[in-house]
């Protein structure tokens, strides 16, 4: 059985088309996991509410003090109970078949797999996203670093590799990206791709692709969390020229961050080696491009 596990804050209204798309489900042997980051649009009452029914599928409901997303996710993975999961946000929805089409899948790969990776469909747009075309084993960053391509992904995941990962949390910080999940999983294994259209999104004003350098300056230590863990994994992974050019892009933004983070130069460059002296004036431009043009 597969857990749909659904972070939401304050999507009351989206979240009821992400409803209709579950019980739309050609299969129902799943269980709709929520867990509620202190909403206050009454979302807590239209679960109550839907509890209570006698709906074609399990749900729970789990609500939190507003905390984050990646901490909904640890919430998230203490309760599941179930051998697998796909993070399905409230303002997205699951094609009819989906549900089919996971189980179908998944009895298709090798049992040391950790999973399936999907193409999202973006919902307002008839372009189709350009994809992966072979089945080949890969970590989930490989679609960026090795096959280039920077495209929302629907994730499934063995959830017995995950039972002992919980995102860290910084004191009044509320966002982490899911990529420092995905560097932990490249230690325990591969996904297998798959080009079945499964998952539709749309891109809200208020989400936080379009707002990412806003959330990573109010997020600052997270953010250098994954920003490091990402460098690691370029370290150990990528090849060639790809390697030089993505350790140049994580190195610009770990040091514009940090730069911003501690507020004066006097303290960033404390400590700093004399090679990272000669970067500064690139920083220092790159800071500027990054973050404060944006205010």
């Amino acid at each position: 059985m597969i857990t749909i596990f659904t972070p939401t804050y304050n999507r009351k209204k989206e979240i009821k088309k992400l409803y209709e798309s579950l019980l739309n489900q050609t299969s129902k042997g799943f269980e709709w996991l929520i867990v509620d980051d202190g909403s206050t649009d009454k979302t807590k009452e239209f679960f109550l509410l839907l509890e209570k029914q006698h709906l074609p599928f399990k749900i729970r409901y789990i609500y939190q003090e507003n905390s984050g997303k990646h901490v909904a996710y640890n919430t998230a993975i203490k309760n599941m109970k179930t051998e697998w999961h796909v993070v399905v946000d409230s303002d997205d929805i699951l094609f009819e078949k989906s549900i089919e089409i996971f189980e179908m899948r998944i009895q298709e790969i090798e049992n040391d797999m950790i999973g399936l990776i999907f193409p999202r469909k973006n919902l307002d747009s008839i372009d189709i996203s350009p994809w992966i075309e072979k089945k080949i084993p890969m970590n989930i960053p490989d679609i960026k670093f090795k096959f280039g391509l920077n495209i929302e992904t629907c994730i499934v995941i063995n959830n017995k590799y995950i039972k002992k990962f919980q995102f860290p949390k910084f004191k009044d910080e509320k966002f982490m990206s899911e990529e420092s999940l995905y560097y932990y999983l490249a230690d325990y294994g591969k996904f297998l791709p798959f080009k079945d259209q499964v998952y539709g999104y749309r891109y809200l004003e208020d989400g936080w692709t379009k707002n990412l350098f806003r959330i990573w300056e109010e997020n600052p230590l997270s953010t250098l969390y994954s920003l490091k863990m990402r460098k690691k994994y370029i370290q150990k992974h990528v090849k060639g020229l790809k390697k030089t050019k993505e350790l140049i892009k994580v190195s610009m933004n770990i040091n514009s961050l940090e730069w911003l983070n501690e507020k004066s130069f006097k303290k960033y460059i404390k400590g700093k080696s004399i090679k990272q002296w000669f970067y500064v004036p690139i920083f220092f431009i790159f800071k500027k491009i990054r973050f404060e043009r944006k205010k």
